[in-house]
């Protein structure tokens, strides 16, 4: 119930946004015709007339959209919070959400849609479900078998019956979420089960740990936030962590370094026990995608039109 009302939130946020760029390009337009009678001072007066009537006409049909669209999310709201009423758990219950295994064969499922399609919105508009406060938003959370892992010694001694002292956290890439760890597992051992984590685990005797955050969200946040969050996991634990190890892949990389250099930086207790840190296929230099948007960003600056300036 909290996935699908952050969903219709979002809608009701695009309608608004979307109504917010039209006018603005809307008066932009306006305004640079009326510019064009400036040096002929008789139309000069008259443009303005003309001017003034229209913006006011045309924004009382923009504001007339947002009222409705106002309107609509209350009258929405209010239905969902009856609807939610009737649920014997919190909505935002993790066992209320679909829970997707972390195995290869998974891909595919309902739950599995649902989880991407929200770490892709999260990949693309994070920042603004951040700041919403969105039910959409997927924060910083720990995971373990498809669930929400609370950083509690109850909850950790539950999950990890038979803990090792060496733990690593996995850390995915943007727009996704912990199954990245399982991908084609089955085509390559034959065990849709295999992960990254349980490798290291019958490999080097790591507890694997792994992370579902908002990748839209700048790095040095999640960053910050994922230094935080060790140190909760090493007081979590069941057993004293000697050894920690953090794997990053793409985005991941560079939240894993962010998060280290925070650890050190704020004298986080759990960076004596950093030995390893991993980075799959991070763009430590920069991506291409990311110097093409900086390159169109720029671009963009230099068209006057609404829609067209783009924050740094």
């Amino acid at each position: 119930m909290r996935r699908v009302r952050g969903f219709i939130d979002l809608v009701f946020d695009v309608v608004e946004e979307t109504t917010n760029l039209v006018e603005r390009t809307h008066d932009a337009v306006v305004e640079r015709s009326a510019r064009r009678f400036a040096p002929i001072e008789p139309a000069t007066s008259t443009a303005k007339v003309i001017t003034g009537v229209e913006t006011a006409i045309s924004g009382g049909v923009f504001e007339s959209i947002r009222v409705l669209n106002g309107f609509s999310r209350f009258t929405v709201n209010a239905v969902a919070d009856v609807a939610e009423a009737g649920f014997d758990q919190p909505s935002d219950a993790d066992e209320l959400q679909l829970a997707t295994p972390v195995k290869s064969t998974a891909a595919g499922t309902a739950s599995w849609y649902v989880d991407y399609l929200q770490a892709s919105i999260n990949g693309f508009w994070g920042d603004h479900l951040s700041r919403k406060n969105s039910r959409l938003d997927l924060g910083m959370t720990l995971r373990h078998h498809g669930r929400h892992l609370p950083s509690t010694p109850e909850a950790f001694a539950a999950a990890f019956p038979n803990p090792t002292n060496k733990v690593c956290v996995f850390v995915h890439s943007l727009a996704a979420t912990e199954w990245l760890w399982s991908l084609s597992s089955e085509e390559h051992y034959g065990d849709p089960d295999v992960t990254f984590g349980t490798r290291l685990a019958d490999d080097l005797g790591f507890t694997p740990i792994y992370l579902r955050y908002n990748t839209g969200r700048h790095i040095s946040e999640n960053g910050r936030a994922l230094a935080k969050l060790i140190a909760e996991v090493l007081d979590a634990y069941p057993v004293p962590v000697e050894e920690i190890a953090l794997v990053g892949h793409s985005m991941g990389g560079l939240v894993v370094r962010s998060a280290a250099h925070y650890a050190r930086e704020h004298d986080e207790p759990w960076v004596v026990h950093l030995r390893h840190v991993a980075c799959i296929g991070s763009p430590h230099l920069g991506a291409p995608l990311e110097k093409a948007v900086n390159v169109l960003t720029n671009v963009l600056r230099k068209v006057d039109a609404a829609g067209a300036h783009v924050p740094a």
